[in-house]
């Protein structure tokens, strides 16, 4: 159930960018995640 709710909302949010485009914001998230040192997940 959780599993899918996140694929719904990564086509809400992602779908409409191309493979490439996918590619390089995850690119620059994990950037940002190594940089910053962050090793837990924010939850509000």
């Amino acid at each position: 159930m959780l599993a899918k709710l996140a694929d719904e909302n990564d086509e809400e949010f992602f779908g409409h960018l191309k493979s490439d485009e996918k590619a390089w914001l995850i690119d620059i998230l994990h950037d940002m995640v190594r940089r910053h040192e962050w090793k837990e997940l924010p939850v509000g």
